[in-house]
């Protein structure tokens, strides 16, 4: 992931509003990560993979809820645009896995 990527996100304690711990989104990506390699030491892989498009699932759809004032009318908008989204992301990741699997020779 490229610095453009890096997004510096501010952690919000709900009981002290001047809390101005920061974390990258770097950091917050590779602690998920973190515990699905955890899991996958006892875990198919398969598993590991569903259980995480669930959750992002789970929050994605916690997030459309908490933004939208109407989310019947805005659930396809919603669904557009996390799909969208998840496409890209996927499809960058696949390419760079090829283009990793090409120059080890292993493709």
């Amino acid at each position: 992931m490229s610095d453009e990527n890096l997004i510096p996100l501010r952690v919000i304690d709900p009981k002290d509003e001047n809390n101005k711990i920061q974390v990258t989104y770097n950091d917050m990506v590779n602690s998920f990560l973190a515990v699905a390699n955890e899991h996958w030491q006892t875990i198919e892989i398969e598993g590991v993979s569903s259980a995480i498009r669930e959750a992002a699932a789970r929050f994605n759809a916690f997030e459309a809820d908490f933004k939208s004032g109407n989310l019947a009318a805005d659930r396809q908008n919603a669904m557009d645009w996390f799909t969208e989204q998840y496409g890209d992301a996927l499809g960058s990741f696949l390419d760079e896995m090829i283009a990793r699997r090409e120059k080890e020779g292993t493709s």
